[in-house]
């Protein structure tokens, strides 16, 4: 079996040459899923994930049983200052040197996405480790540049949505978060009708940690009814 090939997040390394944008992303996503053979899969993602989650999802339907997003977007945002001014100011190179030499992303912007509770100092240790030199911080220099400049691909992913319509969908949505507004939650709303829609008061941009009980406690409650028929047992249909 050919194995998926490292994207740089996280703990991983990316091969030689490659270039961090979110087509990429995608394409190595897409491999991880059909090389692994995966099936019944539900895409949880929040963030640039959102966007690079969805495509793959939409080139595999097939795989795919549900849908459970945080906050996100899967469109283009070109000519919206909200994003542009983010976009020009992180992409750029005065930012790309802040995350590389300062590692803006995980001092600066890890705290800023918590606003239920203060990021430990130990979280902190284990954020800055696993990005701890300029080169294992170039993966996250690339995407604030590509919020305004992959818009080809966000076109793409955004032209496909209506492919997930059919099957369960659960939007989960922090409603402090200083990128991703109700005006966002407004177009989801409009891009998956049938979804179900749990909002948590007070949380940040990084939901899943602000909030994880409650991020949980919505997902597995809505994992059980949405899948309530799949999972009951013969002797409970007949």
């Amino acid at each position: 079996m050919r194995r998926p090939r490292p994207a740089g997040f996280g703990l991983s390394v990316a091969p030689a040459g490659f270039d961090g944008r979110p087509a990429s992303l995608a394409a190595v996503i897409e491999r991880f899923v059909v090389d692994l053979d995966l099936t019944d899969v539900v895409l949880v993602a929040q963030d640039w994930g959102g966007p690079i989650g969805l495509r793959v999802a939409e080139l595999l339907p097939e795989r795919f049983a549900g849908t459970v997003l945080g906050n996100t977007w899967a469109w283009p945002v070109t000519g919206h200052r909200h994003f542009e001014r983010f976009s020009t100011l992180m992409g750029g190179p005065v930012g790309g040197w802040l995350i590389r030499r300062a590692n803006r992303f995980v001092n600066v912007m890890i705290p800023a996405g918590h606003r239920r509770r203060s990021v430990g100092s130990a979280e902190m240790r284990h954020y800055r480790a696993a990005l701890a030199t300029p080169e294992r911080r170039q993966a996250s220099a690339v995407l604030p540049r590509e919020i305004v400049h992959s818009a080809p691909f966000l076109a793409d992913v955004a032209s496909c949505l209506h492919l997930l319509r059919d099957r369960p969908a659960l939007l989960l949505w922090a409603d402090r978060d200083i990128a991703f507004r109700r005006t966002e939650l407004d177009r989801w709303r409009r891009e998956l009708p049938d979804a179900t829609v749990v909002e948590i008061p007070g949380a940040g941009h990084f939901l899943q940690s602000d909030a994880p009980v409650e991020f949980a406690d919505a997902l597995r409650a809505w994992h059980r009814t949405a899948f309530a028929t799949r999972q009951a047992s013969p002797e409970s249909t007949d």
